[in-house]
Protein backbone atom coordinates (compact mmCIF):
# COMPACT_ATOMS: atom_id res chain seq x y z
CA UNK A 1 0.00 0.00 0.00
CA UNK A 2 1.90 3.08 -1.20
CA UNK A 3 -0.35 5.09 1.01
CA UNK A 4 1.10 4.05 4.08
CA UNK A 5 2.49 6.72 6.08
CA UNK A 6 4.88 6.77 8.76
CA UNK A 7 4.03 10.72 10.05
CA UNK A 8 3.30 9.31 13.38
CA UNK A 9 -0.19 10.68 13.52
CA UNK A 10 -1.82 9.26 10.51
CA UNK A 11 -2.27 6.04 9.23
CA UNK A 12 -1.95 6.58 5.58
CA UNK A 13 -1.95 9.92 2.91
CA UNK A 14 -3.93 10.24 -0.04
CA UNK A 15 -3.71 13.19 -1.97
CA UNK A 16 -6.77 13.47 -4.39
CA UNK A 17 -5.03 16.43 -6.18
CA UNK A 18 -1.49 18.18 -5.55
CA UNK A 19 -0.58 21.84 -6.09
CA UNK A 20 -0.70 24.92 -3.42
CA UNK A 21 -0.09 28.74 -3.33
CA UNK A 22 1.86 29.83 -0.60
CA UNK A 23 0.01 31.62 1.68
CA UNK A 24 2.25 32.44 5.35
CA UNK A 25 5.39 32.24 6.90
CA UNK A 26 5.13 28.57 7.23
CA UNK A 27 5.16 27.92 3.71
CA UNK A 28 8.46 29.19 3.06
CA UNK A 29 9.82 25.95 3.17
CA UNK A 30 6.86 23.60 1.45
CA UNK A 31 8.29 20.24 0.88
CA UNK A 32 5.03 19.14 -1.57
CA UNK A 33 6.43 22.40 -3.66
CA UNK A 34 10.15 20.97 -3.48
CA UNK A 35 8.71 17.24 -4.54
CA UNK A 36 6.83 19.25 -7.11
CA UNK A 37 9.29 21.32 -8.81
CA UNK A 38 11.69 17.80 -8.71
CA UNK A 39 8.40 15.70 -10.18
CA UNK A 40 6.52 18.21 -12.45
CA UNK A 41 9.34 21.40 -12.63
CA UNK A 42 6.92 23.17 -10.58
CA UNK A 43 4.33 23.34 -12.74
CA UNK A 44 1.37 23.08 -10.24
CA UNK A 45 2.36 26.16 -7.64
CA UNK A 46 1.31 28.98 -7.58
CA UNK A 47 -1.88 31.07 -7.55
CA UNK A 48 -3.42 30.51 -10.95
CA UNK A 49 -1.41 27.15 -11.55
CA UNK A 50 -3.28 24.04 -12.65
CA UNK A 51 -3.54 21.77 -10.12
CA UNK A 52 -2.86 18.01 -10.76
CA UNK A 53 -5.52 15.78 -10.14
CA UNK A 54 -4.44 12.17 -8.22
CA UNK A 55 -5.82 9.66 -10.56
CA UNK A 56 -5.68 6.78 -7.71
CA UNK A 57 -6.47 8.25 -5.12
CA UNK A 58 -10.61 7.69 -4.75
CA UNK A 59 -9.76 4.23 -6.10
CA UNK A 60 -7.47 3.66 -3.12
CA UNK A 61 -9.90 5.44 -0.34
CA UNK A 62 -12.48 2.79 -2.02
CA UNK A 63 -10.13 0.18 -1.57
CA UNK A 64 -8.79 0.99 1.95
CA UNK A 65 -12.31 1.09 3.44
CA UNK A 66 -13.15 -2.25 1.75
CA UNK A 67 -10.14 -4.09 2.91
CA UNK A 68 -10.50 -2.59 6.54
CA UNK A 69 -14.15 -2.96 6.73
CA UNK A 70 -15.74 -6.17 8.22
CA UNK A 71 -14.93 -8.51 5.26
CA UNK A 72 -11.95 -6.95 4.45
CA UNK A 73 -8.51 -8.98 4.82
CA UNK A 74 -6.91 -6.02 6.58
CA UNK A 75 -6.69 -5.61 10.44
CA UNK A 76 -5.42 -2.10 12.12
CA UNK A 77 -4.00 -2.64 15.87
CA UNK A 78 -3.31 0.19 18.29
CA UNK A 79 -1.69 -0.48 21.50
CA UNK A 80 -3.29 0.93 24.58
CA UNK A 81 -0.31 2.09 26.15
CA UNK A 82 1.89 3.40 23.70
CA UNK A 83 -0.82 4.24 20.95
CA UNK A 84 1.30 2.92 18.59
CA UNK A 85 -0.62 1.10 15.74
CA UNK A 86 0.31 -1.43 13.32
CA UNK A 87 -1.48 -3.74 10.28
CA UNK A 88 -2.25 -6.76 11.96
CA UNK A 89 -0.45 -9.99 10.06
CA UNK A 90 1.45 -7.63 7.72
CA UNK A 91 3.66 -5.33 10.23
CA UNK A 92 5.58 -5.87 12.92
CA UNK A 93 3.51 -5.49 16.54
CA UNK A 94 5.36 -3.51 19.51
CA UNK A 95 7.52 -5.76 21.86
CA UNK A 96 5.14 -4.43 24.66
CA UNK A 97 1.51 -5.74 22.89
CA UNK A 98 -0.59 -8.28 23.93
CA UNK A 99 -2.54 -9.82 21.23
CA UNK A 100 -6.48 -9.19 22.64
CA UNK A 101 -5.06 -8.02 25.81
CA UNK A 102 -3.59 -4.74 25.58
CA UNK A 103 -4.44 -4.11 22.14
CA UNK A 104 -8.01 -2.96 20.16
CA UNK A 105 -9.64 -2.56 16.82
CA UNK A 106 -9.42 0.82 15.18
CA UNK A 107 -10.37 2.20 11.80
CA UNK A 108 -7.26 3.92 9.73
CA UNK A 109 -6.57 7.47 10.05
CA UNK A 110 -6.20 9.15 6.63
CA UNK A 111 -4.15 12.38 6.33
CA UNK A 112 -5.63 14.67 3.11
CA UNK A 113 -3.49 16.59 1.66
CA UNK A 114 -0.20 16.22 2.50
CA UNK A 115 0.50 18.09 -1.57
CA UNK A 116 -2.39 20.22 -1.00
CA UNK A 117 -4.80 22.12 0.91
CA UNK A 118 -8.35 20.67 0.77
CA UNK A 119 -10.16 23.95 0.38
CA UNK A 120 -7.29 25.41 -2.00
CA UNK A 121 -9.86 27.92 -4.14
CA UNK A 122 -8.22 27.30 -7.60
CA UNK A 123 -8.96 23.26 -7.39
CA UNK A 124 -11.77 22.62 -9.68
CA UNK A 125 -15.21 22.09 -7.35
CA UNK A 126 -15.97 19.15 -9.16
CA UNK A 127 -12.93 17.31 -7.59
CA UNK A 128 -13.40 18.21 -4.36
CA UNK A 129 -17.40 17.16 -4.35
CA UNK A 130 -16.11 14.27 -5.97
CA UNK A 131 -13.20 13.83 -2.66
CA UNK A 132 -15.99 14.31 -0.13
CA UNK A 133 -18.68 11.72 -1.89
CA UNK A 134 -15.56 9.79 -1.51
CA UNK A 135 -15.29 10.29 2.45
CA UNK A 136 -18.73 9.50 2.58
CA UNK A 137 -18.39 6.16 0.73
CA UNK A 138 -15.75 5.23 3.18
CA UNK A 139 -17.32 4.95 6.62
CA UNK A 140 -14.34 2.25 7.58
CA UNK A 141 -11.86 5.03 7.49
CA UNK A 142 -11.37 8.64 9.49
CA UNK A 143 -9.95 11.44 7.33
CA UNK A 144 -7.86 14.55 9.13
CA UNK A 145 -8.67 17.44 6.23
CA UNK A 146 -5.93 19.65 6.87
CA UNK A 147 -6.24 23.36 5.56
CA UNK A 148 -4.89 27.00 5.74
CA UNK A 149 -7.95 28.12 5.00
CA UNK A 150 -10.73 27.46 6.82
CA UNK A 151 -12.78 30.97 6.06
CA UNK A 152 -13.78 29.17 2.78
CA UNK A 153 -15.08 26.30 4.03
CA UNK A 154 -18.64 27.38 3.34
CA UNK A 155 -17.42 29.01 0.31
CA UNK A 156 -15.92 25.91 -0.89
CA UNK A 157 -19.11 23.74 -0.07
CA UNK A 158 -21.16 25.68 -1.66
CA UNK A 159 -18.98 25.66 -4.90
CA UNK A 160 -18.61 21.98 -4.87
CA UNK A 161 -22.75 21.68 -4.40
CA UNK A 162 -23.13 23.47 -6.97
CA UNK A 163 -20.43 21.91 -9.30
CA UNK A 164 -21.87 18.22 -8.94
CA UNK A 165 -25.68 19.42 -9.56
CA UNK A 166 -23.86 20.66 -12.79
CA UNK A 167 -22.18 17.55 -13.70
CA UNK A 168 -25.57 14.72 -12.93
CA UNK A 169 -23.25 14.31 -9.41
CA UNK A 170 -26.04 13.12 -7.07
CA UNK A 171 -23.15 11.62 -4.20
CA UNK A 172 -21.36 14.47 -4.47
CA UNK A 173 -24.12 17.50 -4.00
CA UNK A 174 -25.55 14.89 -0.91
CA UNK A 175 -21.63 14.70 0.44
CA UNK A 176 -21.32 18.56 0.01
CA UNK A 177 -24.52 19.38 1.80
CA UNK A 178 -23.38 16.66 4.48
CA UNK A 179 -19.93 18.55 4.88
CA UNK A 180 -21.54 21.92 5.49
CA UNK A 181 -23.87 20.50 8.45
CA UNK A 182 -20.99 18.26 9.82
CA UNK A 183 -23.26 15.34 8.83
CA UNK A 184 -19.46 13.68 8.35
CA UNK A 185 -19.18 11.58 11.83
CA UNK A 186 -15.42 10.10 9.90
CA UNK A 187 -13.94 13.55 9.54
CA UNK A 188 -11.89 15.67 11.50
CA UNK A 189 -11.06 19.12 10.29
CA UNK A 190 -7.55 20.65 10.83
CA UNK A 191 -5.96 23.98 10.51
CA UNK A 192 -1.72 24.97 10.23
CA UNK A 193 -1.22 27.56 12.96
CA UNK A 194 2.83 28.38 12.32
CA UNK A 195 2.95 30.76 14.99
CA UNK A 196 0.85 33.86 16.56
CA UNK A 197 0.18 35.83 13.30
CA UNK A 198 -1.87 32.95 11.88
CA UNK A 199 -3.49 31.89 15.58
CA UNK A 200 -6.94 33.20 14.33
CA UNK A 201 -7.06 30.61 11.80
CA UNK A 202 -8.17 28.77 14.80
CA UNK A 203 -11.43 30.87 15.16
CA UNK A 204 -12.21 29.75 11.78
CA UNK A 205 -11.48 26.43 12.41
CA UNK A 206 -13.87 26.74 15.46
CA UNK A 207 -16.89 27.41 13.12
CA UNK A 208 -16.70 23.80 10.70
CA UNK A 209 -19.00 21.58 11.77
CA UNK A 210 -17.34 18.39 12.12
CA UNK A 211 -16.85 15.06 14.41
CA UNK A 212 -13.22 16.46 15.42
CA UNK A 213 -10.88 19.45 15.07
CA UNK A 214 -7.01 19.37 14.98
CA UNK A 215 -4.77 21.75 15.14
CA UNK A 216 -1.36 21.78 13.29
CA UNK A 217 1.72 23.68 14.09
CA UNK A 218 4.03 22.32 11.50
CA UNK A 219 6.05 23.82 11.03
CA UNK A 220 6.58 25.66 14.29
CA UNK A 221 8.49 28.65 13.70
CA UNK A 222 7.48 30.94 16.76
CA UNK A 223 5.22 30.65 19.62
CA UNK A 224 1.37 30.97 18.74
CA UNK A 225 -0.06 31.74 21.69
CA UNK A 226 -2.77 29.38 21.25
CA UNK A 227 -4.01 30.46 24.60
CA UNK A 228 -5.28 34.01 22.92
CA UNK A 229 -7.64 32.12 20.50
CA UNK A 230 -8.48 28.82 22.53
CA UNK A 231 -10.46 31.25 25.31
CA UNK A 232 -12.63 32.77 22.46
CA UNK A 233 -13.95 29.37 21.39
CA UNK A 234 -15.72 26.69 23.29
CA UNK A 235 -13.70 24.53 25.44
CA UNK A 236 -13.51 21.20 23.68
CA UNK A 237 -13.92 22.61 20.26
CA UNK A 238 -10.24 21.67 19.48
CA UNK A 239 -9.76 18.04 19.99
CA UNK A 240 -5.63 17.82 19.52
CA UNK A 241 -2.67 19.45 18.85
CA UNK A 242 0.44 18.85 16.85
CA UNK A 243 3.61 20.09 16.96
CA UNK A 244 6.71 19.50 15.22
CA UNK A 245 10.04 21.27 13.87
CA UNK A 246 10.70 22.12 10.41
CA UNK A 247 12.64 20.00 8.43
CA UNK A 248 15.69 20.17 5.32
CA UNK A 249 18.54 21.77 4.27
CA UNK A 250 16.72 25.88 5.28
CA UNK A 251 14.92 24.84 8.53
CA UNK A 252 14.15 26.80 10.71
CA UNK A 253 15.04 25.98 14.36
CA UNK A 254 12.06 25.21 16.83
CA UNK A 255 12.59 26.49 20.34
CA UNK A 256 11.83 24.40 23.29
CA UNK A 257 10.16 27.44 25.09
CA UNK A 258 7.83 27.69 22.55
CA UNK A 259 6.32 24.07 23.58
CA UNK A 260 6.51 24.46 26.58
CA UNK A 261 3.73 27.16 26.05
CA UNK A 262 1.98 25.22 23.50
CA UNK A 263 1.63 22.50 26.24
CA UNK A 264 0.57 24.63 28.73
CA UNK A 265 -2.03 26.26 26.78
CA UNK A 266 -3.20 22.47 25.57
CA UNK A 267 -3.90 21.89 28.96
CA UNK A 268 -5.42 24.99 30.35
CA UNK A 269 -8.12 24.31 27.30
CA UNK A 270 -8.76 20.26 28.24
CA UNK A 271 -6.99 19.71 24.79
CA UNK A 272 -4.93 16.77 24.10
CA UNK A 273 -0.70 17.25 22.27
CA UNK A 274 0.67 15.33 20.14
CA UNK A 275 4.61 16.02 19.51
CA UNK A 276 5.75 14.90 16.57
CA UNK A 277 9.56 15.78 16.14
CA UNK A 278 11.91 17.88 16.28
CA UNK A 279 13.08 18.19 12.56
CA UNK A 280 16.41 19.50 11.46
CA UNK A 281 17.33 21.21 14.74
CA UNK A 282 17.09 19.72 18.32
CA UNK A 283 18.15 20.81 21.87
CA UNK A 284 22.06 20.31 22.62
CA UNK A 285 21.38 18.17 25.13
CA UNK A 286 19.84 15.55 22.84
CA UNK A 287 22.22 15.69 19.82
CA UNK A 288 25.54 13.92 20.35
CA UNK A 289 28.02 15.92 18.71
CA UNK A 290 30.06 13.96 16.09
CA UNK A 291 33.32 15.66 14.39
CA UNK A 292 30.89 16.69 11.54
CA UNK A 293 28.29 17.78 13.65
CA UNK A 294 30.72 20.18 15.75
CA UNK A 295 31.38 22.41 13.05
CA UNK A 296 29.90 26.11 13.58
CA UNK A 297 27.41 25.73 10.70
CA UNK A 298 25.46 22.89 12.93
CA UNK A 299 24.91 24.83 16.11
CA UNK A 300 23.13 28.16 16.35
CA UNK A 301 20.97 30.58 19.64
CA UNK A 302 17.92 30.29 18.71
CA UNK A 303 15.43 33.32 20.79
CA UNK A 304 12.29 33.33 22.11
CA UNK A 305 11.37 35.52 19.80
CA UNK A 306 12.42 33.26 16.74
CA UNK A 307 15.92 35.70 15.73
CA UNK A 308 19.68 33.70 15.96
CA UNK A 309 20.73 37.15 17.22
CA UNK A 310 21.68 36.91 21.15
CA UNK A 311 22.00 40.35 21.69
CA UNK A 312 18.66 41.53 20.99
CA UNK A 313 16.38 38.79 22.58
CA UNK A 314 15.98 36.85 26.13
CA UNK A 315 15.72 32.76 26.74
CA UNK A 316 18.30 31.75 23.73
CA UNK A 317 18.48 27.86 23.12
CA UNK A 318 21.48 26.33 21.88
CA UNK A 319 20.23 23.82 19.20
CA UNK A 320 22.46 21.18 17.11
CA UNK A 321 21.65 20.48 13.56
CA UNK A 322 20.41 16.75 14.07
CA UNK A 323 21.93 13.77 11.58
CA UNK A 324 18.06 12.71 11.38
CA UNK A 325 14.35 13.50 12.37
CA UNK A 326 14.61 13.38 16.30
CA UNK A 327 11.19 12.50 17.73
CA UNK A 328 12.44 12.46 21.65
CA UNK A 329 9.26 14.30 23.52
CA UNK A 330 10.33 17.65 25.30
CA UNK A 331 10.76 17.26 28.99
CA UNK A 332 7.89 19.21 30.11
CA UNK A 333 4.69 17.90 31.92
CA UNK A 334 2.12 16.10 29.76
CA UNK A 335 4.49 16.12 26.20
CA UNK A 336 5.75 12.64 26.65
CA UNK A 337 2.45 10.87 25.71
CA UNK A 338 1.82 10.42 21.85
CA UNK A 339 -2.26 10.94 21.42
CA UNK A 340 -4.17 10.97 18.46
CA UNK A 341 -7.01 12.08 17.60
CA UNK A 342 -9.58 10.75 19.08
CA UNK A 343 -13.75 10.51 16.81
CA UNK A 344 -16.85 9.90 18.36
CA UNK A 345 -17.27 6.00 18.83
CA UNK A 346 -19.12 4.91 15.29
Amino acid sequence: MKSRTKISWADFTINPWEGCTKVSAGCANCYAETRNQRYAAGVNWGKGAPRRKGIHALAEIANLNRRFGPEGDLTLLEEFATLERWIHGKETAPATATLGENTRVVRPQIFSLSLGDVLDPEVDPAWLADFLAAIAAAPHLEFLLLTKRPELFWQRMAEAEAAAKAAGNPAGVAAAIDAGIGNHPNVAWGTSVEDEKNSPRILGLAEIPAAARFISCEPLIGDPQLWKMLTKIDRGAIDLVITGGESGVKARPMHPAWLESIQRDCEEAGTAHHFKQWGTWAPARLVPLDANQANPGNVVQLNIDGTTDTAQAAWPSKMHRTPSKLAVPPLIKGATQQPRLTFPKP
